[in-house]
């Protein structure tokens, strides 16, 4: 098997990196480089690539054959050397990589081996400028996330495969779809005013946004949940996605700092959707490990696993 490999070595502020005790700064820089390695192997779509962290070391690491390796290196190398057939994905993907080794106050080492035998230092590849081949619209994100207070009007009606039900707000009538037992949740609040949720959008084709439910908030003990929940994103979707990131970190650091495990269950669970971008996930699921081992949280850390793996398309976390 070959390997690239991106060692955090050292940081100004911490000294030695300890993948138990990240700091932000560190951690944000280990879920950039995660992350663009992934955006690659999903972009070649081969199963014989895994992504992953090196075993007790802040290192990111892309695995494959040998042959996948050799391949990948090489478009690498076009984007160093800006050759007119480079690839725009590898472009993105590596200066974000790139941003990561040249502004960030870390000592790194990168390296490239092949047949674990062969070893090749290419740090220097990232104090190159890199220059997409053609202009292209930036993809908007997708993750949508709404809280809504109304009136249920309807619950558990089939929808093909789904369930849904019917939630009306300032008058408007809106399908919502659901899992089986949040649906046996709505039933429980039909015809009350002030129900409160939180669903998740996706815009088709044609501009529809289409609904499904993120979390029903029970009347009195899960007021202040929704609240808070609904302040927070009313700015997190103003921040940029470094910034988004950071937000995610800070927050559920302190909710674990103050033992608050309702809180994070409750917060974690709003990024429990297919269309989220897989840097949110990685955050969370990097300071969940390495900051805090409650059983409380298992099964959504292994919710959030499965989301990863499905999008990885055989690119493995």
């Amino acid at each position: 098997m070959s390997k690239l490999e991106f060692h955090i070595e050292k940081s100004i502020k911490s000294g030695d990196t300890d993948l138990a005790a990240l700091t932000i700064e560190e951690t944000n820089a280990l879920i950039e480089i995660l992350s663009a390695l992934r955006n690659i192997a999903v972009h070649e779509f081969t199963k014989d690539i895994k992504i992953g962290v090196i075993n007790e070391s802040a290192c990111a690491l892309m695995d494959a054959e040998p042959e996948t390796m050799d391949y990948i290196h090489l478009n690498i190398l076009k984007v160093v050397h800006n050759e007119k057939d480079r690839d725009n994905v590898y472009v993105e993907n590596l200066l974000k990589i790139r941003e990561q080794v040249c502004e960030r106050k870390f000592e790194m080492k990168i390296v490239y081996r092949r047949n674990d035998d062969e070893v090749k230092d290419i740090k220097d590849y990232f104090e190159k400028t890199f220059h997409k081949r053609r202009p292209f619209k930036k993809r908007e994100s997708s993750f949508i996330l709404e809280f809504l207070e109304g009136e249920i009007k309807k619950s558990g009606e089939n929808s093909g495969h789904w369930v849904h039900f019917i939630f009306e707000t300032k008058g408007i009538r809106i399908p919502i779809l659901c899992s089986e037992s949040q649906a046996s949740v709505a039933g429980k609040f039909l015809f009350k005013n002030n129900s409160k949720i939180s669903a998740w959008g996706r815009i088709d084709n044609k501009s529809q946004v289409h609904y499904t439910c993120a979390d029903i908030y029970l009347e009195g003990t899960d007021e202040d949940y929704y609240s808070d929940l609904r302040n927070y994103f009313a700015n997190f979707f103003k921040l940029t996605e470094v910034e988004r990131i950071k937000s995610i970190h800070n927050r559920l650091k302190e909710y674990y700092r103050l033992d608050m495990l309702g809180h994070a269950k409750k917060f974690i669970r709003l990024f429990l959707y297919d269309e989220v971008e897989v840097g949110y996930l990685l955050s969370i699921l990097v300071l969940t490990k390495n900051y805090i081992k409650r059983e409380e949280l298992s099964p959504l850390l292994k919710d959030a696993e499965k989301i990863l793996s499905n999008k990885n398309k055989g690119a493995l976390l």
